[in-house]
């Protein structure tokens, strides 16, 4: 009820007793009175008076009465209407910023939740890529004994392809014993290397000899005088330069069999010109055959050959053994070296394709190799069965590690699909949270309550609290004991060790709230 329709209200009151008044005059002045009627106007303003009284006490009074109570009714009603609102205003206020504080500690618990799982997830991608690491290590292993192998198999491909060399070879059955020779020598000594020259240039000065070999040739016996005679001074003059070493396998095994040709050469053997002949290019093919191994020998010695120790077992084996055996080689190092390329290069390499891949290679590979049996065909002393073993494990070896690193790939790749799923939704939940406080801090901002509530005073200052943050001071005598707690800690005072939302101060005319939330403070 406003001002004007209480004004009203007593304005009609004294209306209506003024209207009463004026009538009542009206019908007691209509009759003239004379000095003689005191008596009468004695009662006349006794009933005047009555009227009065009797008009406020019966009615007017009664009424003014009346609505000054209901005026005072109404306004202490208005009163305790407002003390209502305002305590309801509080208690909304009050749970609006517990719920803030509520949304605040959810979304902390989330975000931590998140930051462990996004953690448990690098770790399931590092295990991933550490899977992608042992399987293209695996692969590499491969690679790089299937290189070891190729170098072998090119030097016993290029020692088996050497046809005059393998024919040398065939002649000369200690042909081993000057092979050794060879290998001992050390190349890079000049020495060593002049000194095998030496004995290389006296088989050939040796084969130069025996050049002139015909019937006429041997038909006068000073051309088969002189030849001896050449002959015994080329080994003659060779055992007094030759070093020890050297003398000792010249001695054993070629002075020997060059002073029986001699002999049997000599005039005095009785040998016919056509005897003579025949072992004269007989002693020929044996000095080239020693020519020609040493030469090549010191050949491949130099080049590193590593099947230049065996070529005994080289000698036993058939005869497109080699090229088998490095055809093999080659493809397997091709397909194995190409899917190593493949996979490193990829940025996110399809792990199921290249095991498929893998497979097929040890498949292929391995049903090669076992139905190729270079065991049986290699003696023991021969690389050949070693490495023929060694890729055979390292084959089998590969597919038992295939089945474990898909395992693994299986068991990171499950694990990462499910640490995925889990982040995505609490990053749902966190920006549904994110929203709803946004909505909260805009509902409880200072000039947002204003606007709604003019004409009341309302205020809230949010003060906001983060761990490892020192308390402000500022508002720390507005704390009671019983509000927060404190823990000894290394870290400095009323350090804010915990927490579960922000301190609010809430103003509703002359009341003010405190909304302390969940504390726990440094000691």
């Amino acid at each position: 009820m406003d001002h004007e329709s209480k004004f009203s209200q007593y304005t009609q009151i004294l209306e209506a007793m003024l209207n009463r008044l004026r009538n009542e005059i009206d019908l007691n002045t209509n009759a003239e009175y004379t000095v003689s009627d005191l008596d009468s106007l004695d009662e006349y303003i006794h009933a005047l008076n009555s009227f009065y009284y009797k008009s406020f006490n019966d009615f007017f009074f009664p009424q003014f009465v009346n609505l000054m109570n209901n005026e005072i009714s109404g306004k202490l009603k208005l009163r305790g209407q407002e003390d209502r609102l305002q305590q309801d205003i509080i208690t909304i206020l009050q749970r609006y910023t517990k719920l803030y504080n509520q949304v605040k500690t959810i979304s902390n618990l989330l975000s931590d939740s998140r930051h462990v799982i996004n953690g448990k997830l690098i770790a399931a991608t590092r295990y991933q890529y550490a899977t992608n690491a042992d399987f293209i290590f695996a692969i590499k292993q491969l690679q790089d004994n299937l290189q070891l192998f190729k170098s072998f198999s090119l030097d016993l491909l290029q020692l088996a392809e050497d046809k005059p060399f393998m024919s040398a070879l065939q002649q000369i059955p200690d042909f081993n014993a000057l092979t050794q020779l060879v290998l001992r020598m050390d190349f890079n000594s000049q020495n060593d290397l002049k000194e095998t020259n030496a004995l290389l240039s006296h088989f050939t000065n040796l084969g130069n000899l025996l050049q002139d070999n015909s019937r006429e040739f041997w038909g006068n016996e000073e051309n088969a005088a002189g030849l001896a005679e050449n002959i015994k001074l080329s080994v003659d003059e060779y055992n007094r330069k030759a070093p020890v070493s050297i003398n000792r396998y010249y001695n054993k095994h070629i002075k020997n069999q060059l002073m029986v040709y001699v002999q049997l050469l000599s005039p005095g053997s009785k040998t016919t010109s056509k005897a003579s002949f025949t072992l004269a290019k007989s002693f020929k093919e044996w000095i080239d055959s020693l020519t020609m191994i040493l030469e090549r020998s010191i050949y491949y010695s130099i080049n590193n050959n590593n099947m230049l120790p065996y070529l005994t077992s080289l000698m036993s084996l058939p005869a497109e053994y080699a090229r088998v055996l490095n055809t093999w080689v080659i493809e397997c190092l091709e397909d194995t070296s190409k899917l190593y390329k493949e996979f490193s290069e990829a940025s996110k390499p399809d792990f199921t394709y290249f095991c498929q891949q893998t497979e097929a290679i040890i498949n292929k590979y391995s049903d090669k190799i076992s139905m190729t049996d270079w065991r049986a065909s290699s003696p023991d002393n021969s690389p050949l069965p070693y490495w023929q073993r060694r890729l055979s494990l390292e084959l089998s070896s590969l597919t038992y590690l295939m089945d474990f690193i898909k395992g693994k790939h299986q068991h990171s790749s499950i694990l990462m699909d499910k640490y995925l799923e889990v982040v995505n939704l609490l990053d749902t939940y966190l920006n549904l949270l994110f929203n709803i406080r946004s909505d909260l801090e805009r509902l409880l901002a200072p000039r947002n309550i204003s606007r709604a509530w003019k004409d009341i005073y309302i205020r809230i200052d949010r003060i906001p609290m983060e761990k490892g943050k020192v308390f402000p001071n500022d508002y720390l005598s507005l704390l009671q004991d019983h509000q927060f707690r404190k823990n000894i800690s290394e870290a400095q005072k009323n350090t804010i060790l915990h927490e579960e939302g922000d301190l609010f101060i809430i103003r509703v005319e002359n009341q003010t709230i405190l909304e302390v939330p969940n504390l726990i403070l440094a000691d």
